[in-house]
Parts: C-alpha cells; sequence; structure tokens
C-alpha cells in the first residue's frame, strides 16, 4: 500500500498515517475499520450526500483506492485476514466457533516488535480477545456493539496519554450494522417526520426483503437509507474527532 501525508482506504479498512513519535522513522499509525460500511455511501466514492466529510478528507490528502476486495463477506475472517495478512483457509477463523490459529503472527505483534506502543480499541466481540485479536496489543479493550463515541471517547484519552510515544492504535466502529439507531439529532435531520415509525431494525429490514410489492415497502427502503447514513454520519463525527485531537496534540505528520 502506498500511503500519503493523510492516507486512507476507505470502507475496510482505513489505515491512516498521520504522525510521528519521538522516533523520526516510527510513524505513527492507526487503522480503522467501519464495520458494513459500503463505499457507495461515501463521498470520496461518488456519494452525493454529505454523509462522510471527515473520511472524504482522508481519501482527499492520501490514497484513495477504487478497486478493493474484502478476503471475506463478514466480520471475522476478513479481519483476521487484516490482522494476519493470511486468507481464511489459512487462519482458521472462517466461523464464529473458530479462533485465529495462535501460531499465526498478528499485525500488532508485528509493530510492538518494531518499537511501538500498541493499543485497540473495537465494538464487538467478533474483532475481540475469543478470537485472537488482542495478540500484540499493550491495551486491548472490547465491547459488544459499543457505540462511536464511546470508542472516540476512549480513543481520545489513549492519546493524550501517549503522546509522547510511537503508536499503533487500532479503532473499529460497527455503528452502520443494524440496527440503524443514530443519536436522536442526527435521526431527525435524516428522517422525514412523517416516516417516524421506521424503527431501523432487523424486522424493518425483513420487510424489505420479503415484501416487495407492500405499498409502505419503498418508504421503508428510503427510511432505512435514511437511517444508516445517519450511522455512518455519526461515526465519521467520531473519526474526525479522534483527527482533530491529534492535530491538537500536534501528533503531525513530517513526510
Amino acid at each position: 500500500m502506498i500511503f500519503g501525508k493523510l492516507a486512507a482506504v476507505l470502507l475496510v479498512p482505513m489505515l491512516v498515517m498521520i504522525g510521528c513519535g519521538r522516533r523520526a522513522d516510527l510513524p505513527n499509525i492507526i487503522l480503522i475499520s467501519v464495520d458494513t460500511l459500503r463505499a457507495d455511501h461515501v463521498g470520496a466514492y461518488g456519494y452525493e450526500k454529505k454523509v462522510t466529510p471527515s473520511m472524504d478528507r482522508l481519501a482527499l490528502e492520501g490514497v484513495r483506492f477504487s478497486d478493493c476486495r474484502a478476503s471475506a463477506p463478514w466480520t471475522l475472517p476478513s479481519h483476521a485476514t487484516m490482522f494476519t495478512g493470511l486468507y481464511p483457509t489459512d487462519h482458521h477463523a472462517v466461523d464464529d466457533k473458530v479462533k485465529i490459529r495462535e501460531d499465526a503472527p498478528m499485525l500488532a505483534q508485528r509493530m510492538k516488535s518494531a518499537g511501538y506502543k500498541t493499543a485497540a480499541f473495537v465494538a464487538h466481540y467478533y474483532v475481540g480477545s475469543q478470537y485472537g485479536f488482542q495478540r500484540g496489543f499493550d491495551d486491548f479493550h472490547e465491547g459488544e456493539e459499543v457505540a462511536a463515541d464511546q470508542i472516540a471517547d476512549l480513543a481520545t484519552r489513549w492519546l493524550k496519554k501517549n503522546r509522547d510515544k510511537s503508536f499503533f492504535l487500532f479503532l473499529h466502529f460497527f455503528d452502520p450494522h443494524t440496527p440503524y439507531t443514530p443519536p436522536p439529532s442526527i435521526r431527525v435531520k435524516r428522517l422525514p417526520p412523517e416516516d417516524d415509525w421506521i424503527r431501523g431494525d432487523t424486522a424493518d429490514v425483513l420487510h424489505v426483503v420479503n415484501n416487495e410489492n407492500d405499498p409502505k415497502t419503498k418508504t421503508l427502503l428510503d427510511g432505512l437509507m435514511d437511517l444508516y447514513d445517519g450511522e455512518i454520519e455519526f461515526t465519521d463525527q467520531m473519526i474526525g474527532r479522534v483527527l482533530e485531537t491529534m492535530e491538537r496534540l500536534q501528533m503531525k505528520n513530517t513526510g
């Protein structure tokens, strides 16, 4: 991969190199994964609605990849490939009852061996310790469907405490996954008042899938898209918070 001043691979994952620690040869690195984020809902990939200004900025100032392929269609094996560089058949985490094989080299282990302070804040157990993702991290915090603002809070506090370190930081956001429940301030902005009956849960999604000819299906689908955009917008705002914290702490790239 090639990275510029503020570089990003949007969708999954995003890798951002923006800063230097005490040693000039160890730039700070943040790996940001946004679960279930569609490329066609990101401005940098042509989406016309203003949903992702922070991600768009990263793409504008860095390198945007237009042809990306995931190694698997769901969270666990896809992230396991990111962290091991192995195909799912090689790292073995192809089922939610199977963890990454213990002798597989992990990215965080390599980063720690290179001299980095390592930390991760993850929003779902599919990227958690029960599958082996904690290996190599000095600080590892995990939860089950943790909201984006909580991930951002943890990350910004950690950054302030480790501002003098060369670090590798992994952030995993889960908000664009169902159910689509953005904060009320964003929901009101995105969803018309007359569509307030739309919950954004799995039942709504299944209704759209199974009731193509129902008169309310089109309205429901449009509403779900609005709520999905709301979750993306909220996540993008929290990514922006993390980047702003780095800028305030003068963690700027010198290259």
